[in-house]
């Protein structure tokens, strides 16, 4: 049975123990694997071979990340050029102040992401209680 618990793997993130193993680093309030910088050797096993998400319901990384992703900073990179106010780590749109007309035209009208252009939602990071 041991064996059998060990072999697993991925399996346990839905009863929320390989979150305790496998993403103990908290950053921002998001768990992740303490070595994040190095996603092709630690995240392909359970989020898939492109981190486009694993076969067991885990997540894509780019949908917090962004495409850029794995060609620099996986923070910094995920940000469109236009984005040039850190606020935190992340860069925001100068006019972050008024998102609800700001940001609107890239991650939707609910804020939730439109779904194209590799826009996530305002709330992944944001919360619900926001804006």
């Amino acid at each position: 049975m041991l064996i059998l618990g060990s072999l697993s793997g991925c399996s346990l993130e839905s009863e929320g123990l390989r979150s305790i193993r496998a993403h103990s680093y908290g950053f921002l309030g998001i768990a992740h694997a303490v070595p994040m910088k190095k996603a092709e050797r630690y995240c392909q096993y359970c989020h898939g071979e492109n981190l486009v998400g694993g076969d067991q319901g885990e997540p894509s990384c780019y949908q917090c990340h962004g495409r850029r992703w794995r060609d620099g900073d996986p923070f910094e990179s995920a940000a469109p050029d236009d984005h040039t106010v850190v606020n935190g780590i992340y860069r925001h749109h100068p006019d972050l102040e008024t998102p609800l007309t700001t940001c609107v035209n890239c991650h939707g009208s609910s804020l939730e992401g439109n779904g194209t252009d590799d826009t996530p939602s305002c709330y992944l990071c944001h919360g619900q209680l926001w804006p």
